[in-house]
């Protein structure tokens, strides 16, 4: 089966405006989401039903997989939380000011 890839108008932008080395390996990813919607590494995002995040490099995709209409849509691209913060608190985790304001966002 193989899977028709879409993006949202908002997530072609962040991808076009990747450097162009990461943007080849970031669109090298996603299309191989046709084949494999959720290949090895890829993490359920929680609380969402369709969600579903994968790693290239410092940088994140964010999107959602339909399996009845055979449909995977980019819904996010850019750096992960780990490339835009440093700062850590006491336990070791990101810094209050530097987590994502919901589970959606990079």
């Amino acid at each position: 089966m193989t899977y028709r890839v879409e993006f949202t108008s908002a997530a072609a932008r962040q991808v076009k405006k990747l450097p162009r080395p990461t943007r080849d390996r970031v669109l090298d990813a996603i299309e191989n989401l046709q084949d494999d919607p959720r290949p090895t590494g890829a993490k359920k995002i929680v609380g969402e039903q369709t969600a579903w995040r994968i790693r290239v490099g410092d940088y994140r995709v964010i999107y959602d997989v339909f399996d009845g209409e055979l449909l995977v849509t980019v819904v996010r691209a850019g750096p992960g939380i780990g490339a835009r913060c440093t700062s850590v608190n006491s336990r070791g985790r990101p810094a209050t000011a530097c987590r994502p304001a919901s589970r959606r966002s990079l």
